[in-house]
């Protein structure tokens, strides 16, 4: 399965994505009881993964998304991800995935992936640097802002002082 990906991703000089059932985890972390996996056992998925630059995308809701429906013996495995390409993130292309926990269909969990334009730029914070306290005008502007009625509530005040 790895070789057939790298040969379908490798030639890709694009944004892309791949989601779905991996049948394999990439760190021990995720897997919860049963046989803890050794690094051979996670090289070629990890590998093929560093190679195409692929990269697991922010997700929310379930952890494990598998299950194996073992009262006796259970294990729990992120096995189901969506993984995107070191194109997509430098698009700046956006992505979520939410787990719903596993239904009475599947011992996987449903996935639901959102797949959206590039969100509103976030306003910066502001910073006060202390060298414009050393400014001439300094003092004057600051009084002259404050001498202002500004009617509202405080914190309005406050903004547009």
């Amino acid at each position: 399965m790895w070789e057939k990906l790298l040969e379908l991703g490798r030639p890709l000089n694009m944004p892309w994505i791949i989601l779905g059932d991996f049948n394999c985890i990439k760190s021990p972390a995720e897997k919860q009881l049963g046989v803890t996996p050794t690094w051979y056992e996670l090289k070629d998925f990890v590998d093929c993964c560093l190679a195409l630059g692929l990269h697991d995308a922010q997700t929310t809701g379930c952890y494990y998304t598998w299950y194996s429906n073992n009262d006796s013996n259970p294990v729990w495995c992120k096995l189901d991800r969506v993984l995107l390409n070191n194109d997509w993130l430098e698009a700046g292309l956006h992505c979520t995935a939410h787990f719903n926990p596993p239904g009475c269909l599947s011992d996987h969990s449903p996935g639901i992936v959102s797949i959206f334009d590039n969100p509103a730029p976030k306003p910066k914070s502001f910073r006060f640097f202390n060298m414009w306290a050393d400014h001439q005008d300094f003092i004057p502007t600051v009084e002259g802002r404050w001498g202002l009625n500004v009617e509202g509530t405080p914190q309005f005040r406050l903004c547009r002082n």
